[in-house]
């Protein structure tokens, strides 16, 4: 049974509506079980707002009909008290979400539902009620949307910075060969500011009646704590991780206790760190808009699908599935085993030989390790 405080009211429907609709000319609404068989307009921007698990999740999407692609960006801080055109901005709140315009891919922009439930909420990680975590059924959605455009998983970009760089770190774990590209991202939700935290717990208290913080963490851990994710789902996606060296509460709260727990771990799958200098009044900000389009567009130049050419030169890559990564090396290993085969028949024949030219050494080694 639904929370009253997670009721979706009428006004607050509304509200949602009239948001969206500025910001894009055309809005569909959907259930999840309508989103595999629903032809999706191609090429061109357009609203989506699909009702699952008694939550509004609004995205804002163009697909490409060339582009196998798909890029997805992931919501940051948000501010209450912006007023534009003479009015006060509410929810959804969406980032980046008119860069669709920069990119031959398919891209999606998703909002946090975590706004619609309270006034105070500025950042909410996905982070959700008792009986539905919102980042989770977010991924269901994704993955729905992308089989109704046969987009592979592989061919998944999630990419955001702060706040959207985690949410990108979940989506890659929930969502898995998916590719994650992340900015200045909080990796550890509770080392985030206490005063954004807070009211975030303000909301979960409702949801986790009669529990205190401590008892919440501890059952929601794998929602707070990317580390506890990727042991929960003993999958870790391979990250590419920009970082600002002049942030230092970036790199002491979430990059150095990550790269320290990251490498532990059995399901740890490779990480690339990029450390660049970028002088601002805020340093945990992402990079200006001009490079961080130029990084993930080359991202997805070397690293997703863009041919059946690029498809082969991405044989070295590994997929995973239920639970074990298994190599796309299968042609290669029965080469190596043919060659390994070979090279066990040469060494055979040095070490029968009777010239000591040949093996006076291998004879030296053999020697030295007896």
């Amino acid at each position: 049974m639904t929370n009253k405080r997670f009721e979706l009211t009428e006004e607050m429907i509304s509200s949602i509506d009239y948001s969206m609709n500025k910001l894009v000319d055309k809005n569909i609404k959907l259930n999840f079980n309508e989103i595999s068989s629903f032809e999706f307009p191609l090429d061109e921007p357009f609203g989506l707002q699909v009702s699952y698990n008694d939550t509004i999740y609004c995205l804002i999407i163009k697909f490409s009909s060339k582009n196998k692609n798909l890029i997805c960006t992931g919501p940051g801080a948000y501010e209450r008290d912006i007023i534009k055109d003479g009015e006060l901005l509410t929810p959804p709140f969406f980032s980046r979400w008119s860069w669709y315009k920069f990119f031959k891919e398919s891209y999606i922009a998703y909002a946090d539902p975590m706004f619609f439930y309270g006034e105070k909420i500025k950042i909410a990680w996905l982070i959700g009620t008792k009986e539905h975590w919102f980042l989770q059924d977010l991924s269901k959605i994704i993955e729905e949307l992308c089989k109704n455009q046969e987009i592979k998983h592989n061919n998944i970009l999630f990419y955001g910075s702060s706040g959207g760089g985690y949410t990108s770190v979940v989506l890659g774990t929930l969502i898995k060969n998916s590719q994650v590209l992340i900015n200045n991202s909080q990796l550890f939700v509770m080392n985030y500011w206490e005063s954004m935290v807070n009211p975030v717990f303000d909301l979960l208290y409702e949801s986790f009646v009669g529990m205190t913080k401590d008892e919440i963490i501890e059952t929601i851990k794998h929602r707070l704590d990317v580390i506890e994710l990727f042991k929960k789902e003993n999958y870790a996606p391979f990250i590419t991780y920009y970082v600002n060296v002049e942030s230092e509460w970036d790199i002491k709260l979430h990059g150095m206790p990550f790269l320290k727990e990251i490498y532990k771990l059995k399901q740890f799958n490779g990480l690339d760190v990029v450390y660049y200098r970028e002088i601002k009044n805020v340093p945990h900000e992402p990079m200006n808009s001009k490079k961080t389009i130029r990084v993930i567009r080359e991202y997805c130049k070397n690293y997703l699908y863009n041919s059946k050419e690029d498809m082969k030169s991405k044989e070295n890559q590994n997929i995973y599935i239920e639970g074990k990564y298994i190599p796309k090396l299968q042609k290669q290993n029965k080469r190596l085993k043919k060659k390994n085969k070979k090279l066990k028949k040469e060494n055979k024949k040095l070490l029968n030989s009777t010239s000591w030219k040949i093996t006076s050494p291998l004879r030296k080694i053999k020697k030295i390790f007896k």
